[in-house]
């Protein structure tokens, strides 16, 4: 993961987005 996949991490948190964050780390 770069710094974009990163920044993406951050926003969804903030974003309380965790089941897209869990998601999105299950498909890395």
């Amino acid at each position: 993961m770069g710094v974009i996949g990163i920044e993406t991490t951050i926003g969804m948190i903030n974003n309380h987005e965790f089941m897209g964050f869990l998601d999105f780390c299950s498909s890395q």
